[in-house]
Protein backbone atom coordinates (compact mmCIF):
# COMPACT_ATOMS: atom_id res chain seq x y z
CA UNK A 1 0.00 0.00 0.00
CA UNK A 2 1.21 3.34 -0.54
CA UNK A 3 0.58 5.39 2.42
CA UNK A 4 2.81 8.49 0.95
CA UNK A 5 0.02 9.29 -1.39
CA UNK A 6 -1.74 10.37 2.27
CA UNK A 7 -0.77 13.53 3.86
CA UNK A 8 1.38 12.33 6.38
CA UNK A 9 0.15 14.17 9.44
CA UNK A 10 -3.17 11.66 8.76
CA UNK A 11 -1.49 8.65 9.41
CA UNK A 12 -1.80 8.73 13.08
CA UNK A 13 -3.19 6.45 15.82
CA UNK A 14 -6.81 6.83 17.54
CA UNK A 15 -8.32 5.47 20.58
CA UNK A 16 -8.84 1.83 21.48
CA UNK A 17 -11.48 0.54 23.93
CA UNK A 18 -8.84 0.17 26.61
CA UNK A 19 -8.10 3.65 26.53
CA UNK A 20 -8.95 5.82 29.76
CA UNK A 21 -10.94 8.92 30.04
CA UNK A 22 -7.63 10.70 30.68
CA UNK A 23 -6.06 9.42 28.07
CA UNK A 24 -9.17 10.07 25.68
CA UNK A 25 -9.08 13.56 26.57
CA UNK A 26 -5.29 14.27 25.94
CA UNK A 27 -5.72 12.64 22.46
CA UNK A 28 -9.23 15.45 21.67
CA UNK A 29 -6.58 18.49 23.07
CA UNK A 30 -4.15 16.97 20.66
CA UNK A 31 -5.66 16.89 17.54
CA UNK A 32 -8.08 19.45 18.20
CA UNK A 33 -11.29 17.73 17.34
CA UNK A 34 -14.60 16.98 19.38
CA UNK A 35 -14.93 13.45 17.84
CA UNK A 36 -12.37 10.42 17.14
CA UNK A 37 -12.59 6.78 15.92
CA UNK A 38 -12.49 3.76 18.18
CA UNK A 39 -10.10 0.86 16.84
CA UNK A 40 -8.99 -2.37 17.81
CA UNK A 41 -7.57 -4.94 15.41
CA UNK A 42 -7.13 -2.66 12.61
CA UNK A 43 -10.96 -2.78 12.32
CA UNK A 44 -13.26 0.45 13.27
CA UNK A 45 -15.58 0.35 16.21
CA UNK A 46 -17.20 3.86 15.38
CA UNK A 47 -16.55 7.20 16.38
CA UNK A 48 -16.91 8.53 19.89
CA UNK A 49 -17.94 12.15 21.07
CA UNK A 50 -15.91 14.13 23.74
CA UNK A 51 -19.19 15.26 25.22
CA UNK A 52 -19.31 11.41 26.31
CA UNK A 53 -16.67 11.62 28.88
CA UNK A 54 -17.70 14.51 30.92
CA UNK A 55 -19.29 11.58 33.31
CA UNK A 56 -16.92 9.51 33.55
CA UNK A 57 -13.73 9.94 36.15
CA UNK A 58 -10.34 9.63 34.54
CA UNK A 59 -9.08 6.19 35.12
CA UNK A 60 -12.23 4.73 33.58
CA UNK A 61 -11.78 3.03 29.91
CA UNK A 62 -13.81 4.28 27.12
CA UNK A 63 -14.71 0.60 25.84
CA UNK A 64 -18.71 0.95 27.51
CA UNK A 65 -19.48 4.11 25.68
CA UNK A 66 -22.12 3.50 22.63
CA UNK A 67 -20.09 4.79 19.77
CA UNK A 68 -21.66 6.51 16.43
CA UNK A 69 -21.27 4.68 13.03
CA UNK A 70 -18.58 6.09 11.14
CA UNK A 71 -17.88 8.57 8.19
CA UNK A 72 -15.04 6.51 6.39
CA UNK A 73 -13.35 6.95 2.91
CA UNK A 74 -10.59 5.69 1.09
CA UNK A 75 -6.97 7.22 2.46
CA UNK A 76 -6.38 8.29 -1.14
CA UNK A 77 -9.46 10.73 -1.07
CA UNK A 78 -8.49 14.68 -1.66
CA UNK A 79 -9.12 16.80 0.76
CA UNK A 80 -12.04 18.20 -1.32
CA UNK A 81 -13.87 15.03 -0.80
CA UNK A 82 -13.26 14.32 2.70
CA UNK A 83 -14.71 18.27 3.13
CA UNK A 84 -17.86 17.51 1.43
CA UNK A 85 -18.33 14.03 3.93
CA UNK A 86 -17.59 16.17 6.72
CA UNK A 87 -20.12 18.55 5.66
CA UNK A 88 -23.06 15.73 3.87
CA UNK A 89 -22.80 13.85 7.13
CA UNK A 90 -22.47 16.85 9.30
CA UNK A 91 -20.11 15.02 11.18
CA UNK A 92 -16.53 15.44 12.93
CA UNK A 93 -14.22 13.12 11.81
CA UNK A 94 -13.97 10.81 8.51
CA UNK A 95 -12.09 7.64 8.80
CA UNK A 96 -9.35 6.50 6.50
CA UNK A 97 -9.16 3.19 5.32
CA UNK A 98 -7.16 1.15 2.93
CA UNK A 99 -8.51 -1.14 0.22
CA UNK A 100 -8.79 -4.04 2.58
CA UNK A 101 -11.21 -1.77 4.76
CA UNK A 102 -8.54 -1.77 7.41
CA UNK A 103 -8.03 1.64 9.58
CA UNK A 104 -5.05 4.24 7.90
CA UNK A 105 -5.60 7.74 9.67
CA UNK A 106 -8.60 9.82 10.13
CA UNK A 107 -9.14 13.76 9.31
CA UNK A 108 -11.08 16.18 10.85
CA UNK A 109 -12.20 19.93 9.79
CA UNK A 110 -9.10 21.34 11.54
CA UNK A 111 -6.70 19.36 9.22
CA UNK A 112 -9.23 19.94 5.53
CA UNK A 113 -9.00 23.96 6.48
CA UNK A 114 -5.15 23.66 7.25
CA UNK A 115 -4.56 21.84 3.86
CA UNK A 116 -6.79 24.18 1.80
CA UNK A 117 -4.69 26.85 3.59
CA UNK A 118 -1.63 25.59 2.30
CA UNK A 119 -2.72 24.52 -0.84
CA UNK A 120 -4.97 28.14 -1.76
CA UNK A 121 -2.59 30.09 -0.24
CA UNK A 122 -4.65 31.44 2.32
CA UNK A 123 -4.13 33.06 5.26
CA UNK A 124 -4.89 31.34 8.72
CA UNK A 125 -8.57 30.79 8.58
CA UNK A 126 -10.28 31.71 11.65
CA UNK A 127 -13.83 31.58 11.50
CA UNK A 128 -15.62 29.35 8.42
CA UNK A 129 -19.39 29.87 7.50
CA UNK A 130 -20.19 27.22 5.31
CA UNK A 131 -24.05 27.71 2.98
CA UNK A 132 -25.36 24.98 1.08
CA UNK A 133 -26.88 26.90 -2.23
CA UNK A 134 -28.05 26.18 -5.87
CA UNK A 135 -25.06 27.09 -8.20
CA UNK A 136 -27.39 29.79 -10.04
CA UNK A 137 -27.86 31.27 -7.03
CA UNK A 138 -24.46 32.18 -5.80
CA UNK A 139 -23.50 35.05 -5.82
CA UNK A 140 -20.66 36.94 -3.63
CA UNK A 141 -21.99 40.42 -4.18
CA UNK A 142 -25.11 39.73 -2.16
CA UNK A 143 -23.05 37.69 0.35
CA UNK A 144 -20.78 40.57 0.53
CA UNK A 145 -23.46 42.87 1.47
CA UNK A 146 -25.13 40.59 4.14
CA UNK A 147 -21.86 40.23 5.88
CA UNK A 148 -20.93 44.16 6.31
CA UNK A 149 -24.87 44.93 7.27
CA UNK A 150 -23.58 42.76 10.26
CA UNK A 151 -20.34 44.65 10.81
CA UNK A 152 -18.18 41.56 8.82
CA UNK A 153 -15.81 40.85 6.02
CA UNK A 154 -15.36 38.00 3.83
CA UNK A 155 -11.90 37.58 3.68
CA UNK A 156 -11.74 34.49 1.76
CA UNK A 157 -14.05 31.72 -0.42
CA UNK A 158 -13.53 28.55 -1.84
CA UNK A 159 -16.39 26.62 -3.63
CA UNK A 160 -16.76 22.86 -2.97
CA UNK A 161 -18.88 20.50 -4.51
CA UNK A 162 -22.52 19.22 -2.47
CA UNK A 163 -23.98 16.34 -2.14
CA UNK A 164 -25.89 16.75 -5.56
CA UNK A 165 -24.66 18.37 -9.01
CA UNK A 166 -27.83 21.22 -8.46
CA UNK A 167 -25.56 22.50 -5.52
CA UNK A 168 -22.26 23.30 -3.72
CA UNK A 169 -20.84 24.29 -0.50
CA UNK A 170 -19.73 28.12 -0.43
CA UNK A 171 -16.91 28.40 2.14
CA UNK A 172 -16.81 31.83 3.61
CA UNK A 173 -13.80 32.70 5.84
CA UNK A 174 -15.45 35.28 8.11
CA UNK A 175 -13.55 37.71 10.37
CA UNK A 176 -16.08 40.00 12.94
CA UNK A 177 -16.54 39.62 17.03
CA UNK A 178 -20.14 38.57 16.51
CA UNK A 179 -20.83 35.98 13.07
CA UNK A 180 -23.57 34.75 14.77
CA UNK A 181 -25.26 37.97 13.92
CA UNK A 182 -23.79 37.08 10.44
CA UNK A 183 -25.63 33.51 10.37
CA UNK A 184 -28.97 35.34 11.71
CA UNK A 185 -28.79 37.38 8.81
CA UNK A 186 -28.46 34.17 6.10
CA UNK A 187 -31.08 32.37 7.93
CA UNK A 188 -33.27 35.79 7.80
CA UNK A 189 -32.71 35.51 3.70
CA UNK A 190 -33.36 31.76 3.44
CA UNK A 191 -30.53 30.83 3.19
CA UNK A 192 -29.02 27.19 4.09
CA UNK A 193 -26.46 27.38 6.40
CA UNK A 194 -24.93 24.12 6.56
CA UNK A 195 -21.47 24.17 9.07
CA UNK A 196 -20.08 26.82 11.10
CA UNK A 197 -16.48 26.40 12.33
CA UNK A 198 -14.27 28.65 14.40
CA UNK A 199 -10.71 27.48 14.64
CA UNK A 200 -8.69 29.01 17.75
CA UNK A 201 -9.55 27.64 21.39
CA UNK A 202 -10.01 31.42 22.73
CA UNK A 203 -13.20 30.82 20.39
CA UNK A 204 -14.64 27.77 22.27
CA UNK A 205 -17.42 29.30 24.28
CA UNK A 206 -18.43 31.46 20.81
CA UNK A 207 -18.45 28.02 18.97
CA UNK A 208 -20.57 26.89 21.71
CA UNK A 209 -23.02 30.13 21.03
CA UNK A 210 -23.21 29.35 17.41
CA UNK A 211 -23.93 25.73 17.88
CA UNK A 212 -26.82 26.63 19.83
CA UNK A 213 -27.76 29.05 17.44
CA UNK A 214 -27.69 26.17 14.61
CA UNK A 215 -29.52 24.17 16.53
CA UNK A 216 -32.41 26.36 17.12
CA UNK A 217 -32.40 27.42 13.40
CA UNK A 218 -32.59 23.79 12.18
CA UNK A 219 -35.97 22.83 14.02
Amino acid sequence: MKKQTLHNEWIRPALSPANTTLEAQTMFAKFKCSELPVIADGNCLGTIHEKQLYQQLPNETIGNQTLAPPTALDYKASPAKIWQNLLDHQCNVVVLMDERKQYVGFVNAYDVLTAYEQLLGLGEMQCIVVLRMRKMDYSLAKLGQLAEEASCQILNVFITQSDTEEHVYVNLDVHCDQPDGFVQSLERHELEVAKIWCKTEQDDALQERLDMLMNYLNV
